[in-house]
């Protein structure tokens, strides 16, 4: 028995647990301490006979043990080995050019796209316009060839895109964020993301993201201070044999000049943190309220 729980939308500091028939029990906390890169686990496994009775045997594997998060490599290669779709479906015995409902749901399951797909399918809006361009400074992000749909939002630095691919007849959302105030990028597809400190990224150099070798992004981008610009060049494809032309491959953006919007320090609360002390047997409590951005002493 293995059981397994993807962590898009885990309730981070909930008590759970599985069990196997009722007799081995396990039960788990995991804390995400985002700022520190690390997991705080607590972990019980006891055995547990008769049904009346309590457990016969209780022990604590973990008891807020603080665990490293891996660094995370944004090219996935391919779930299958040297994958390709025309062998795949030779394999699985479907003959017909377009694949059946069920069999798409078999490809997104053993390729495990399946595991990062959004609950509801982003939209490709009919019509001729392939852009939608809210940034208020005059871009021009060029032409997009194929079934594909892209928001630039009104920070001029941000884009999101829907593309339709033919072998699955289904839409998938990509997307990237340049953010200068919070100092981050943000690339990902669906529910698969990736978040690079600016601090130590390497301009003018080639990013590389691949959600099973399947979905890809490519960017470059270069950071012009002076001029309150970034410099950007987006690729994207949809590949589905590793040793093939992609079966679908657009430039979102190249070397186009994004504004970078003005940044906000008059930022909001984000949350109120109670210090309690004690001193010469009298006790004083204070709120203080934390800005976001902000680090506390």
């Amino acid at each position: 028995m293995e059981y397994s729980q993807m962590l898009f939308n885990y309730s981070w500091g909930t008590q759970d647990s599985f069990w196997l028939r009722g007799v081995f029990r396990f039960s788990y906390k995991i804390e995400d301490l985002v700022l520190a890169n690390r997991y705080r686990l607590s972990l019980q496994f006891d055995s547990c006979f008769e049904s009346s009775q309590p457990c016969s045997q209780s022990v604590t594997i973990l008891d807020k043990v603080e665990l490293p998060k891996v660094v995370c490599d944004w090219k996935q290669d391919y779930q299958i080995q040297e994958f390709s779709v025309d062998q795949w479906k030779q394999k699985k015995s479907f003959k017909a050019a377009t694949l059946a409902e069920y069999e798409v749901s078999q490809l997104l399951e053993e390729t495990r796209l399946g595991f990062y797909l959004k609950d509801t399918q982003c939209i490709i809006p009919t019509g001729s316009s392939k852009w939608k361009n809210e940034c208020p400074s005059p871009i021009s992000p060029g032409v997009l060839d194929g079934p594909i749909h892209c928001h630039i939002s009104t920070e001029c630095t941000s884009v999101d895109c829907c593309v339709k691919d033919e072998i699955t007849q289904r839409n998938y959302n990509i997307y990237l964020t340049i953010d200068p105030c919070d100092f981050k990028l943000t690339i990902g597809a669906e529910k698969y993301t990736f978040t690079q400190s600016l601090l130590d990224f390497k301009w003018k150099s080639q990013y590389l993201f691949e959600m099973e070798g399947i979905i890809r992004m490519s960017i470059d981008v270069e950071d012009l201070p002076g001029q309150g610009v970034y410099i950007v060049s987006v690729n994207s494809s949809i590949c589905w044999d590793y040793n093939s032309t992609c079966d679908y491959s657009v430039k979102i953006f190249e070397n186009i000049q994004l504004p970078k919007p003005k940044c906000n320090f008059n930022k909001d609360y984000l949350t109120t943190v109670q210090f309690h002390i004690e001193a010469t047997h009298q006790v004083f409590e204070q709120n203080y309220i934390l800005p976001v951005g902000e680090s506390s002493c």
